[in-house]
């Protein structure tokens, strides 16, 4: 794949960087803001979760999918990058989150689709909507009281 992401997009979160990362990594929190998010077995953990693989259902376009992913980069409370590889879909997304001020962070998005992807199972509009409304879901619940 290549270095340039196809996405990328961000959004301010008035929560603590430690928050907003927690609701990201946490497999039942997911659920409410990845759409199509079915569930996750771990297959194989590392002392420090980089290389830990794992199996993700997902439903896209009403079609269930599974992903055999790995972590690729674990930084606590910045950086999370999985790798997501589908029988004829690959896909990386990069998770980061920046402290703007103590209760105010910065999430960046990054998404790097092989063109397979992008040309059978959804098109770019339909991409940047999904990503802006994951950005949204994570914002909301972070911002929860």
């Amino acid at each position: 794949m290549k270095e340039k992401p196809n996405y990328m997009e961000s959004i301010i979160i008035e929560a603590s960087k430690e928050k907003v990362f927690s609701i990201i990594e946490d497999s039942e929190l997911q659920k409410e803001w990845l759409e199509g998010y079915k569930e996750v077995k771990i297959l194989k953990k590392t002392e420090d979760l980089i290389g830990t693989e794992f199996e993700e259902k997902v439903a896209i376009n009403n079609e269930e999918h599974i992903f055999h992913g790995r972590i690729l980069k674990y930084e606590k409370n910045h950086i999370l990058k999985i790798a997501l590889n589908g029988i004829d879909k690959n896909i990386k997304l990069e998770y980061n989150v920046e402290r703007l001020e103590k209760k105010r962070s910065l999430l960046i998005i990054k998404i790097w689709l092989e063109d397979g992807f992008i040309k059978n199972i959804i098109t770019r509009k339909t991409s940047l909507d999904r990503i802006n409304e994951q950005l949204e879901k994570i914002k909301s619940i972070s911002e929860r009281a």
